[in-house]
């Protein structure tokens, strides 16, 4: 997901934490010594079950205030008196989200009365609930009249994400949306979220044990342990120079004469730096020719790590000047036979790069 940093526009972050503190009479801390999310970034979260990411959530959401430290929203600190200004601008999709004891079009078309967005709108209430459900996968003709209890999990789970998006937020909070859908359901809210930032592009902070999902769709993730941010990565920065070798392709030069190439389009900026994500590199051991992929640079393998939260291999390849990180799953480890020290080849698309 494409995005720049909200410093190239000169304009504060969606969130600026600073010593954020929370504690529970159960002994539990959360602690966040400062946190920035940037406008329209997708921003995972992971950890353990007890880490502190539901509570997060709920002061990110405004539904819970923190004992002591500082929340700044688009600039605005929150506080008591600008909490309802603040919160309309935010929905979250909690665990287990509560469905009204009603029919599905009453349920998803509710948040337009509470917020009173239903006569903001060159559209009507009728248009808007159906076009909510059509983008979570549910036929509106054949699920509006629908009772809540008509619904299996991951239809209710599908109409619960319905509503919180019928107001059309600029903050999407999400904790573990997909935890008890069945496979369709799962789907259709993963691929809801990626078309909703790719054609809204609103901040979308996801909590989830999905790593695979956190990782193909989120621009950057937190680790939270026992209440506080232990990682944050923003892997595989390739940083500029890049010149213009034709229009809409950049080139970087290695110092060991290797090329990277890369699709851009508009002005180019020597300072740009370019991100790739991990899932987006394949590793080989010999040389591919004749593929799509414009990228397939020779290095050598320095590190591997299990991931503890799933069935992936973090791989730490060495080419000239940079480090490249990618994951994959202990059977490619088993089929590759790769181990640290050995050379081996990185292939990426030239379009699979973003740039901040």
């Amino acid at each position: 997901m494409k995005l720049r940093d909200s410093k190239h526009y000169n304009i504060p972050p969606k969130y600026h934490i600073k010593e954020l503190k929370k504690s529970y009479p159960t002994g539990f801390n959360l602690y966040i010594q400062e946190l920035v999310i940037n406008r329209g970034e997708v921003l995972g979260i992971q950890g353990e079950n007890g880490s502190g990411k539901s509570t997060l959530l709920k002061i990110l959401s405004l539904l819970e205030s923190p004992d002591s430290g500082t929340i700044l929203i688009d600039g605005v600190e929150a506080g008591k008196e600008k909490n309802s200004f603040l919160k309309n601008k935010i929905s979250i999709l909690p665990q287990n989200p509560y469905l009204l004891k009603r029919t599905v079009f009453e349920q998803v078309a509710f948040p337009l009365k509470k917020t009173h967005k239903s006569r903001d709108t060159k559209f009507s209430i009728k248009e808007r609930v159906y076009r909510a459900l059509s983008e979570v996968g549910l036929k509106p003709e054949k699920y509006s009249k629908r009772k809540w209890y008509e619904l299996s999990g991951g239809e209710a789970q599908r109409v619960a994400l319905a509503s919180r998006l019928i107001t059309s937020p600029s903050t999407i909070i999400l904790d573990e949306p997909t935890t008890g859908c069945d496979k369709e359901s799962i789907v259709k809210i993963k691929s809801t979220i990626t078309r909703l930032w790719e054609k809204e592009k609103p901040t979308i902070i996801i909590a989830s044990h999905d790593i695979y999902w956190l990782r193909s769709t989120c621009r950057r993730l937190i680790r939270l342990h026992e209440g506080k941010i232990i990682t944050s990565e923003m892997e595989n920065v390739i940083p500029g120079p890049w010149e213009v070798i034709k229009e809409g392709i950049l080139r970087k030069v290695l110092s060991d004469g290797q090329c990277i190439y890369a699709s851009k389009n508009g002005p180019l900026e020597n300072t740009l730096k370019a991100i790739i994500k991990p899932n987006d590199i394949v590793i080989s051991t010999k040389e591919v020719k004749n593929i799509s992929a414009q990228n397939i640079l020779k290095g050598f393998i320095t590190g591997m790590y299990h991931d503890n939260y799933d069935n992936t291999i973090k791989v730490e390849i060495r080419i000239s000047e940079l480090n490249l990180i990618s994951f994959i799953t202990t059977r490619a480890i088993d089929q590759l036979k790769i181990y640290p020290g050995m050379e081996v080849y990185a292939i990426f698309k030239a379009t699979a790069f973003e740039w901040v």
